[in-house]
């Protein structure tokens, strides 16, 4: 590094990626409702007791936070607050490790790449641990770098601790984030570094290693069946949501990836210095690296979910900057090209974010306000099956003001409370029987790519099931670009 650019002051380097990040994550961050998935966190921070157990631990360090955090209010906006306070928090971080690594000019044009990610922006403004998860990713590769790097030992060992501290919390935010710490490991082969500090990087990781394996033994066999395994079209799907939803810009992008890769290795390789070549290697194994270990482990079982990886939107980050930082011919060109270069990396993701902020109001929101602004003085809510279709509905609902309270089916519990977990489930076939009864008129809420509402015509063709239909349908609704419908029956 430069001493220009260590004079650089770090706040200044970071203060365009966080301005950035915080005007578009706030940007309209509660005009969609809570989805099934941010649905389920409301209600396991409502039972958080058995809600943790029951769910094998699984985000169990974030929903403690966000117990907390939701004293001050359940609204969507302030339960979103918190993780566009972790992204932004990851962007400040990773621009501190980016600063040590490429000098305070890459530093800052690796937070504005952070920051105009799609799958940073998706994860900024989403109430699930992702956002932390890259926050604690962030640290654990800063302590990574002091503790090699700080020639003070005293110092030292508290990175070390620091990155022991931020390596157990991983697993709880999500179980595969031991992926990210895995290639740090093979900093120590470059790194010649002396055996206590070896030990106390190989001490976090074996750390988070045990208790993930601890955590996976008590895991449910059902986590990730739905997952699709692994192939060419699921690969494409998670570089599509890491760079662009449109093919060329995102193919454009990954090529600059590529580029950065090998400018990276080529970079490690010409260092002379053990730790020149530790923090060439850095943007590689953060970036690319862990993408790849998530390929291997869904040959095995199917993971290739792009928030499994969301640990390494900071390195892709990294990597682009350091192919921009590298742009350049002759000396002269060099400071133009690299200018033409950002400006174009940053307008390619700008673009890759427009059908972000462009789409439209979510089914279980427009749900809630159909039911509510017609809903009658007897009528009946059929949430078609409890588990899924209740948690989001529900939240939802909390936003309406309905002119008269409608009955539930089965009538255990009024709408209310999210939880995750229904204290006294009825089974889904008792419940519709139960609609049969129902004298007035009965407003259905499913989802059709669940195939929730395959047990409509039990209840209005005759001769379903042996029995005669006691309803008819005289309405439906749905929003655009979603599954989520609204069927009106009245009875026969």
């Amino acid at each position: 590094m430069t001493p220009t650019a260590r004079a650089v002051p770090w706040w200044r380097a970071a203060a365009p990626g966080l301005a950035i990040g915080l005007v578009i994550a706030l940007y309209r961050l509660d005009r969609r409702g809570l989805w099934l998935d941010e649905a389920y966190t409301l209600g396991s921070v409502h039972q958080l007791d058995s809600a943790v157990p029951r769910t094998r631990w699984t985000m169990s360090a974030y929903y403690a936070v966000l117990r907390g955090w939701l004293v001050v209010s359940e609204s969507v906006w302030w339960m979103r607050s918190l993780s566009v306070l972790a992204a932004l928090g990851a962007v400040a971080v990773t621009v501190a490790v980016a600063r040590r690594l490429l000098g305070s000019t890459a530093a800052a044009l690796a937070g504005v790449l952070m920051a105009l990610s799609p799958l940073w922006l998706i994860y900024a403004r989403e109430a699930r641990s992702y956002g932390v998860v890259m926050l604690v990713v962030a640290v654990t590769w800063l302590a990574v770098d002091h503790g090699l790097a700080d020639p003070d030992p005293v110092r030292r060992r508290r990175w070390w601790l620091l990155h022991t501290a931020a390596a157990l919390v991983l697993p709880l935010l999500h179980g595969l984030t031991v992926l990210q710490l895995l290639p740090q490991v093979a900093l120590l082969a470059v790194a010649r570094t002396d055996r206590a500090t070896g030990l106390r990087l190989a001490r976090g990781v074996g750390l988070a290693l045990a208790l993930t394996a601890v955590l996976a033994r008590t895991a449910s066999d059902e986590v990730g069946e739905w997952v699709d395994p692994v192939g060419w079209a699921t690969i494409g799907n998670v570089v599509e949501r890491f760079l662009s939803p449109w093919p060329p810009v995102c193919l454009a992008l990954a090529a600059l990836v590529l580029a950065g890769v090998a400018s990276s290795v080529a970079a490690a390789v010409r260092a002379a210095d053990p730790m020149a070549r530790v923090r060439s290697l850095v943007p590689v194994l953060w970036g690319p690296v862990p993408l790849v270990l998530l390929v291997l482990v869904s040959l095995a079982r199917p993971s290739l979910v792009p928030r499994y990886a969301v640990g390494s939107v900071p390195g892709l980050a990294l990597v682009l900057a350091a192919a921009v930082a590298r742009t350049g011919w002759p000396r002269v060109a060099a400071p133009a090209a690299r200018v033409v270069a950002a400006g174009a990396v940053a307008v390619a993701l700008v673009a890759g974010q427009v059908d972000l902020h462009a789409s439209p109001l979510d089914g279980w929101t427009v749900a809630a306000r159909r039911i509510a602004a017609d809903v009658r003085p007897g009528d009946t809510i059929l949430l078609s099956r409890e588990a899924t279709t209740r948690p989001p509905f529900e939240a939802a609902w909390r936003a309406v003001d309905p002119v008269a309270p409608p009955v539930l089916v089965p009538a255990d519990r009024p709408l209310g409370t999210v939880l995750r977990f229904e204290p006294d489930e009825t089974p889904n076939g008792e419940r519709w029987d139960q609609a049969r009864a129902a004298t007035g008129r009965v407003w259905v809420v499913g989802d059709t790519a669940r195939l929730e509402l395959d047990r409509l015509p039990s209840l209005t063709v005759d001769g379903v099931g042996g029995r005669p239909a006691t309803h008819r349908e005289v309405a439906r609704w749905h929003a655009p670009e979603s599954t989520i419908w609204v069927v009106l029956l009245t009875p026969l």
